[in-house]
Order: structure tokens, then C-alpha cells, then sequence
């Protein structure tokens, strides 16, 4: 999709999309029984005595002392002068209009072409070429030669 110079297209259709999803997620977890909803969040101990939820693992103290302030090891470490890097590149798209309408016709005993012609000025800086044909009524087959390609 063409898009003007610098326009980001917006993320919003993928975030409503993503929040859909997770409304039905939900919707779909509410909506189950009891049982199943238990064995699908893998809540099995609901009743477990301190009324909390999670594993009975016991009162034991994990860590008893406090470990500090910890800092980067300065031993060691090399510092590097990274040059700057360049995020976005600017291209700038150009659109050359070689006609506005075009009218071919052929029969079995004449057949009419038309030539257009055009100059690129920068061939060096140009990156990407699109050429598109927009036909309005057909009928038959068209050929179109681009330098000698068919």
C-alpha cells in the first residue's frame, strides 16, 4: 500500500484484533463448569488452609540474610566507542504519470500500437521501478514490451 512520505500505518486494528481474542479467552473460560474451569487453570488446591491461593510448600524461610548491593565487576570490562547508527532511512517516492488515457484498438486485418516513452534522471539513486496499467475495458490480450521484453 502507497503511503505519503514518513506515515506509519496505525497498529490499532491488530490491537483490537488482540483484544477480541482475549475477550473470548476469557468469555470461554467464564463460561465453563466449575470442574473443567479447575483443570484448565490447573487450580487444584482452592481449599488449602491459609485461604490463599497456590501450593502448600510450607513455611520455611527461602532466604535469611539480605545479600546487599550489588554492583558491576569494573575489572575486566572494556569500554567501545560505537559510531552512530542510522535508524530510518529516507527514500522518497516518485510518481511519473506517462498518460492519462490510452486507446488501442486492433482487428484482423490492421492492429494499432502505441509507444510511450520516459527518462529516469538518477539512475543511480533509484532503487525500486514499478510500471502499472490500469485497463478500464478488454477485450483480447494485451502485450506490453519493456525493452525488449515481452
Amino acid at each position: 500500500m502507497i503511503n505519503k512520505k514518513g506515515a506509519v500505518e496505525p497498529a490499532g486494528d491488530v490491537a483490537a484484533l488482540i483484544l477480541l481474542i482475549l475477550v473470548f479467552i476469557i468469555l470461554y473460560i467464564l463460561l465453563l463448569p466449575p470442574a473443567e474451569r479447575d483443570e484448565l487453570l490447573q487450580d487444584n488446591n482452592v481449599d488449602n488452609a491459609s485461604g490463599s491461593y497456590g501450593g502448600n510448600y510450607g513455611e520455611e524461610t527461602l532466604l535469611s540474610a539480605a545479600p546487599g548491593e550489588l554492583h558491576p565487576l569494573i575489572k575486566g570490562t572494556i569500554s567501545k566507542e560505537i559510531s552512530p547508527v542510522a535508524l530510518f532511512v529516507r527514500t522518497e517516492d516518485k510518481v511519473i504519470n506517462i498518460a492519462t488515457a490510452l486507446t488501442v484498438e486492433g482487428t484482423p486485418f490492421s492492429q494499432e500500437t502505441k509507444q510511450l516513452s520516459f527518462k529516469l534522471d538518477d539512475i543511480k539513486n533509484l532503487n525500486d521501478a514499478k510500471l502499472f496499467f490500469f485497463i478500464k475495458e478488454a477485450d483480447g490480450e494485451a502485450f506490453v514490451e519493456l525493452n525488449g521484453n515481452v
